[in-house]
C-alpha cells in the first residue's frame, strides 16, 4: 500500500527535498552511551511506572492518571531534557462521576487527551450516559480546555495535526467497521479518510475481535505537521497521514523475527527511529520464567522503509530509551546515586535520570 507520490509531495513541502536520501550500505551501526545524565525530582513511583511518550522537542510524558475512573485524577508528568518535572493536570467535565483517560497525544504546540466520562444509575452502578471529551491544553498545562465530541463511532485513539485540527481513530459498533476521521477545532467531523474496510455485511465474530484489538493497540506518533498511525505487535506498513486526508506507507524492513514495538517521537520526514521486540512463540509466552522479549533500536530511511543502522546502548536498558528528537536519542532511567563529588556511590541507591545523546 505503498504512495510514494504523494510521500514525495509531502517531503518537498517540508523544504528538505534537496536532501539525498541516506544509503544503508554506506551507513554502520552506532554504539550510545548516555553522559551528562540530569536528575529527576519530584516523578512519583507510579509515574516510573509507566510507558514514556516523547514529544518533537525532547520533553518525556508520563501518564499517571487513576486507571478505575473514580478518582477524577488525570495526572500528567513532564520531563524536560534538563530534568525539570512539571505536573500537569487536565480539565475533566465536572458534570460526570466516572472519568477515564483513553489516550494522550503530545502535538507540536499543545497536549491533547482523549476523556471518556460518564453518568452512572444510583440503583445498580452501570453507566446510563457516556460522553467523549478532548482534554487541551500547552505543553505547560496553560489554557486547558473540555471540547466535547459528538460522534457517530466510539473513539479510541486521538492525534493533533500542525494545522490544530484532530485525527481520530475508532469503532463504528452498528455497522462493525472501524473509523478514522479529521476533526475540526471545534470537535466536528470535516471528512473520514478510507481504511480500505470490507464490504458492508455481518462480520465474523473473530474478524471483529481481532480488529478490535488491533484499533487498542494501535498507536499515533507525532511526525511534523503530519501524523503516523502505527501498529505495534506487527509488521504493518506505517501510515503516514495529512490533515487534507491524504495518506502514504511506509513498510520498515523489520529483522527477522521481529515486530514493531513502538516509533519513537522526534523522527523526520528523512529518517526514522524505532524499536522492534522479537516475537514471542504462543507456546512459549504462557511459562512462568520466559525471558522478556529482546528489544532493539534501529534507524530507516523513511521513504524506502530500510534499515539504515542499529543503535546499542552499554548503559541503559533499551525499554528506557524515549525520543529521538533533534536528531538526538533521549532516554529516562535509574543510575546509582552519587556523593556531591561524583566519585563514591552509596551502597544500593539509585536515582532517576534523563540523558540525550546525538544520533
Amino acid at each position: 500500500m505503498r504512495n510514494f507520490g504523494w510521500f514525495a509531495v509531502c517531503v518537498a513541502a517540508t523544504g528538505i527535498s534537496g536532501q539525498a536520501v541516506p544509503r544503508a550500505a554506506a551507513s554502520r551501526d552506532r554504539a550510545i552511551t548516555f553522559l551528562n545524565a540530569q536528575p529527576v525530582l519530584g516523578m512519583p513511583l507510579e509515574g516510573t511506572r509507566q510507558f514514556g511518550v516523547c514529544s518533537s522537542d525532547g520533553t518525556t510524558y508520563f501518564d499517571a492518571s487513576d486507571t478505575t475512573g473514580t478518582t477524577r485524577v488525570l495526572d500528567l508528568y513532564s520531563v524536560s531534557t534538563s530534568g525539570e518535572v512539571r505536573r500537569l493536570q487536565r480539565r475533566v467535565p465536572l458534570e460526570f462521576s466516572n472519568v477515564f483517560k483513553k489516550d494522550f497525544f503530545p502535538a507540536e504546540s499543545s497536549l491533547v487527551t482523549l476523556i471518556e466520562a460518564q453518568k452512572r444509575d444510583d440503583r445498580d452502578g452501570r453507566p446510563r450516559e457516556t460522553q467523549y471529551y478532548l482534554a487541551v491544553s500547552g505543553h505547560d498545562g496553560d489554557g486547558s480546555q473540555a471540547l466535547a465530541l459528538d460522534l457517530k463511532f466510539k473513539p479510541l485513539k486521538v492525534a493533533q495535526f500542525g494545522s490544530g485540527e484532530y485525527l481520530v481513530l475508532g469503532w463504528e459498533e452498528a455497522n462493525e467497521l472501524e473509523e478514522l476521521a479529521v476533526l475540526k477545532t471545534d470537535g466536528t467531523v470535516r471528512r473520514f479518510i478510507d481504511l480500505d474496510q470490507p464490504q458492508a455485511g455481518p462480520a465474523p465474530a473473530a474478524r471483529v475481535r481481532e480488529t478490535l484489538d488491533s484499533l487498542a493497540g494501535a498507536a499515533f506518533v507525532p511526525f511534523g505537521s503530519q501524523v503516523l498511525l502505527t501498529f505495534p505487535g506487527t509488521v504493518k506498513p506505517i501510515w503516514v497521514v495529512s490533515d487534507t486526508g491524504s495518506r502514504g506507507a511506509i513498510q520498515l524492513e523489520f529483522p527477522a523475527g521481529y515486530l514493531l514495538h513502538d516509533v519513537l517521537s522526534g523522527s523526520d520526514y528523512r529518517t526514522t527511529v524505532a524499536r522492534v521486540q522479537e516475537r514471542v512463540e504462543a507456546e512459549s509466552s504462557g511459562k512462568d520464567e520466559a525471558a522478556p522479549p529482546r528489544q532493539r533500536v534501529f534507524e530507516f530511511v523513511t521513504q524506502t522503509g530500510k534499515r539504515l543502522r542499529e543503535f546499542t546502548f552499554d548503559n541503559v536498558p533499551v525499554s528506557a530509551v524515549t525520543c529521538a528528537a533533534k536528531n538526538s536519542l533521549g532516554a529516562v532511567f535509574e543510575q546509582p546515586v552519587g556523593d556531591s563529588d561524583g566519585k563514591a556511590w552509596l551502597d544500593g541507591a539509585k536515582q532517576l535520570v534523563v540523558a540525550t545523546v546525538r544520533r
